[in-house]
């Protein structure tokens, strides 16, 4: 009896599993710099520009709500249109923090995450993989550039699973930069939305029990009726 009903319950969970390629826009970003403390650039552009005095940092977040705990990630890309600053032939490094604080855009700066609250960390509040503030980043990633605009991608898969599965709160990610080093990036607000940043998930979306024996049920039902 097993096995006439093993072969139409692989066909229900198949079906009832399915891949996805979603893409999200940014609900926030800006760039927080050292040269101007107090300052808040939140509708500029974004930068991981890291030079004598002045370290310029971006933080960005984006809005998950919509996945179910459930969905599984198989990968997840952060997407970045920019060039060197300067025009110039370079190479950076980029490392990629957890936000561990919320943040408002329109008010963020080097020394505040709000207008009214500051940062425990001047530069902003996040950890990496281990929970430490600045350390064990969640993805390295070396880009090069010659002050032509193109996309750059960087890895942010295990950051995005624990956002989606809920293990760690979605208060963003903060994009730190090599020293000496300087990119710019295209922020969401700029004019061509062809450029804007993305976030690019990857994702296979596993149903609830009940959801997958209702498929196994109706499965079962239509090879009845062909066997008939």
């Amino acid at each position: 009896m097993l096995k006439r009903f093993a072969l139409p319950l692989l066909f229900a969970c198949a079906a009832a599993a399915h891949a996805d390629i979603l893409t999200f826009g940014p609900s926030a970003d800006t760039r927080i710099l050292s040269f101007f403390p107090t300052s808040n650039f939140g509708a500029d552009i974004l930068s991981t520009y890291n030079g004598p005095g002045n370290v310029q940092r971006t933080a960005m977040k984006f809005d998950l709500s919509s996945l179910a705990t459930s969905t599984i990630v198989t990968s997840a890309k952060l997407r970045l249109f920019g060039q060197t600053f300067n025009g110039g032939q370079e190479t950076q490094t980029v490392d990629i923090f957890r936000i561990n604080r919320d943040w408002v855009e329109n008010q963020a700066s080097w020394t505040n995450s709000d207008s009214v609250t500051p940062w425990a960390n001047a530069g902003g509040d996040f950890v990496g993989t281990g929970g430490g503030q600045g350390v064990n980043p969640y993805s390295t990633t070396a880009i090069s550039g010659n002050g032509t605009g193109q996309w750059h991608e960087f890895d942010v898969t295990s950051l995005v699973a624990q956002w989606v599965a809920g293990t760690q709160p979605n208060q963003g990610m903060m994009l730190v930069g090599s020293e000496n080093k300087s990119f710019v990036y295209v922020q969401r607000e700029a004019t061509t939305s062809s450029f804007h940043p993305e976030l690019v998930i990857d994702t296979n979306v596993v149903p609830e029990p009940a959801t997958t024996a209702l498929f196994g049920l109706a499965a079962i039902a239509a090879w009845r009726k062909r066997r008939k």
